[in-house]
C-alpha cells in the first residue's frame, strides 16, 4: 500500500477506509492492562454465520425447504410465477433449464448489470 495511502487524515485518523481503534490515533499509548481494549493473550474467537434468507416469495411451495443446492439444479419451474410454458421457451431460446442456467445466463445477467447501473445514473 503506497505510504500515502496510509498516512493520517484529520485527528490522526488513516484515510484508507480503516477505523482506527481509540488507542490507534497518532500520539495516544495503547490501553494498560486491564483497561479497555483487546486482551493481551487472548484470541477472539469469531463465530462464523451461515447465510440465510426467506426465499418464499421467490420459490413454489414444494421448495422453498430445499437446500440450496438443489434449488440450483431444479427446473426453473422451482420459481413462483415461472410456468411450462415459460420454461419451454428459455429452453428453446436460450438453453436454459434450470434455476442455475438462469441465474448465470450471460444475456440476464447483462440485463440485471444495465439496470442496477441505472439506478446510479442522473
Amino acid at each position: 500500500m503506497p505510504a500515502s495511502s496510509r498516512s493520517p487524515g484529520r485527528c490522526g485518523a488513516p484515510t484508507d477506509g480503516r477505523i482506527p481503534l481509540p488507542w490507534q490515533h497518532r500520539g495516544s499509548n495503547p490501553p494498560p492492562a486491564g483497561g479497555r481494549g483487546p486482551p493481551a493473550n487472548r484470541k477472539e474467537e469469531v463465530t462464523p454465520l451461515a447465510p440465510s434468507a426467506n426465499l418464499d416469495k421467490v420459490l413454489d411451495k414444494q421448495w422453498e425447504d430445499k437446500p440450496l443446492q438443489d434449488i440450483l439444479a431444479a427446473p426453473v419451474t422451482a420459481l413462483a410465477g415461472v410456468s411450462d410454458t415459460d420454461a419451454e421457451h428459455l429452453a428453446a431460446a436460450f438453453n436454459i433449464r434450470t434455476v442455475q442456467d438462469l441465474g448465470s445466463n450471460k444475456y440476464f445477467a447483462a440485463a440485471g448489470v444495465l439496470v442496477a447501473l441505472s439506478r446510479h445514473t442522473s
